[in-house]
């Protein structure tokens, strides 16, 4: 039974492998880092390099985490489809379709950010950090307790 579930889904579940492979090396190698919210909106690359960086690493990550769920409606798809010319459009439109829905709840999440990073009292360019913000004499601070 796993073979046959392994042969069926044979390039969907390279590419979750794939995926799964990039994100642990990047984790271990500290390169991950580099690909943080608050890295990239706060960083110094320009806002739209941010971006699109951000997108790569999305991918990435939908790949790996979300895409394994969206598998059973893709064999019920392709169940449902069978015999038909336009079987592997549909799927490719579906996971397209995806695929763009999540970039954009991504870049509507990290816009977002930008914004609320730029119009703090703190600004754009200051160096990321972690935690809850509070206010302090100096303006507002961001700290882990």
């Amino acid at each position: 039974m796993v073979a046959a579930v392994a042969q069926r889904y044979r390039w969907p579940l390279l590419a979750i492998a794939a995926a799964w492979v990039v994100a642990i090396w990047a984790e271990v190698s500290g390169a991950s880092v580099s690909f943080h919210h608050d890295h990239l909106a706060a960083g110094s690359l320009p806002l739209w390099a941010g971006a699109l960086l951000l997108l790569g690493a999305w991918q990435v990550m939908t790949i790996a985490m979300m895409l394994p769920s969206s598998l059973p409606l893709v064999r019920m798809y392709t169940v449902a489809s069978r015999g038909k010319p336009e079987r592997l459009e549909g799927i490719v439109l579906f996971l397209g379709a995806y695929f763009a829905v999540w970039s954009m709840f991504a870049l509507f999440a990290f816009f977002g950010d930008a914004a609320c990073t730029v119009w703090s009292p703190r600004g754009r360019g200051s160096p990321p950090t972690r935690g809850s913000s509070r206010p302090s004499p100096s303006g507002w601070r961001r700290s882990i307790s």
